[in-house]
């Protein structure tokens, strides 16, 4: 008798106890989604500028946030100046050299860059080998 009870009290009262709970589940956004590995320089147009033209040997200014692909900052020039650099000389990763190529001033980019055109396969400061790098880039001047 106590195996026949023990039996209704499993199969029928813990099920009831259990849908009458409140289970809350809150989800963290799914970041890596957003930013998927490529393989390939990848250039995603946010905002349209409207200013001069980047060229090679242009003299820019631009404000930035690096990210890895899981969304964490890497760095940011907010509450900074803004950087600056000639585009394809070479002081700036070959993903910026490219990815600045005929932005606008004023345009803001979402520059997708893979290792091969970043930091490359070693380790650097923060930086794990291998790594896709997200940047988030407005050109604020081109000063020639």
């Amino acid at each position: 008798m106590k195996k026949i009870i023990i039996f209704v009290l499993v199969l029928f009262i813990l099920p009831l106890m259990t849908a009458c709970s409140k289970t809350v589940s809150v989800q963290k956004p799914d970041i890596q989604k957003r930013f998927e590995p490529v393989t390939e320089l990848k250039i995603e147009t946010l905002k349209e500028g409207n200013g001069k033209v980047v060229v090679e040997g242009s003299n820019v200014a631009a404000h930035y946030t690096g990210m890895f692909v899981d969304g964490k900052t890497l760095d940011t020039s907010d509450g900074r100046d803004p950087i600056h650099f000639t585009v394809g000389g070479g002081q700036v990763i070959a993903g910026w050299d490219q990815g600045f190529i005929g932005m606008k001033e004023g345009e803001e980019r979402r520059l997708s860059i893979p290792s091969t055109l970043g930091y490359g396969a070693d380790d650097f400061g923060p930086i794990p080998g291998g790594s896709t790098l997200i940047f988030e880039v407005e050109l604020v001047e081109i000063m020639n």
